[in-house]
């Protein structure tokens, strides 16, 4: 029954993967990201880090150890990732300057070994020993753990930002930005993300992102709750993957133990 539900999820993911979602508003398909919008989206991005991070204290830290426990509702989903258990405590260690990421199991059977991602190449570490070599579900899992965290601060070096409109949920105000990394059109590779800042904190609540390397059809949203000042920065406790911005339902969810900038 796993095997048959994990092979209709591929199956689902690669008949779709050619309708590559498109995050741009309206106003950016048809009318390009005019000069005006990408200066907004710049301004935008600019003031919610200084919120984040009020004395620009991440320029000097070159990594971030998250120790957090990562629940699953989504079990055919955590099949996909090097996640054994729906209740798996990891360290994570991200890189500020470079794509670098590690994961070490704390508990279950594999307690005491790593994945990690170094000069855009996968390794292993076992009782010791390291090999290296490129494991899909790691790729698929830790590199996208590490933009949930550092998004908020590393999203502002994008190529492609424009402003994006209001939004709301429920009651509360958002300005949108949207990002890419290199191009505004739903292309090739580039993945897309629309940031939602709360008006009233100026934190990031949301940002709703696309996943090419998983399926172009691929749209999520990551919701981020219960930020806490730790060393100065503004940092969420609580990192929820939905599938869309403002629903309840959530596939699974970091929650945070322990935060330290090195």
């Amino acid at each position: 029954m796993i095997f048959k539900s994990v092979f209709i999820l591929w199956l689902a993911l690669f008949t779709a993967g050619c309708m590559a979602v498109d995050l741009r508003t309206k106003e950016l398909q048809s009318e390009g990201a005019l000069p005006s919008l990408q200066f907004q989206g710049d301004e935008f991005l600019k003031k919610t880090f200084q919120a984040h991070d009020p004395e620009n204290s991440t320029d000097r830290f070159n990594f971030v150890t998250v120790i957090a426990v990562d629940e699953w509702k989504a079990n055919v989903f955590r099949l996909l990732t090097p996640i054994e258990n729906p209740a798996q405590k990891i360290q994570f260690t991200f890189a500020f300057k470079s794509n670098d990421a590690e994961m070490l199991y704390l508990d279950g059977k594999s307690a005491g070994d790593s994945f990690g991602i170094r000069n855009f190449g996968t390794y292993c570490a076992k009782s010791g020993r390291v090999a290296v070599k490129k494991p899909v579900d790691t790729g698929l899992y830790l590199s996208p753990a590490r933009n949930y965290f550092l998004w908020p601060f590393i999203l502002r070096n994008s190529a492609a930002i424009a402003y994006a409109g209001e939004g709301l949920v429920g009651s509360q105000e958002y300005d949108k930005v949207f990002v890419s990394k290199d191009v505004f059109f739903a292309e090739g590779d580039s993945d897309q993300c629309v940031v939602w800042i709360n008006k009233s904190t100026g934190l990031i609540d949301y940002i709703e992102f696309t996943l090419r390397n998983l399926s172009k059809a691929y749209h999520g949203a990551v919701q981020y709750l219960d930020y806490r000042e730790t060393q100065g920065v503004w940092m969420p406790y609580e990192v929820m993957l939905i599938d869309q911005v403002g629903s309840f339902n959530y596939s699974h969810r970091f929650m945070v133990e322990k935060i330290e900038f090195k």
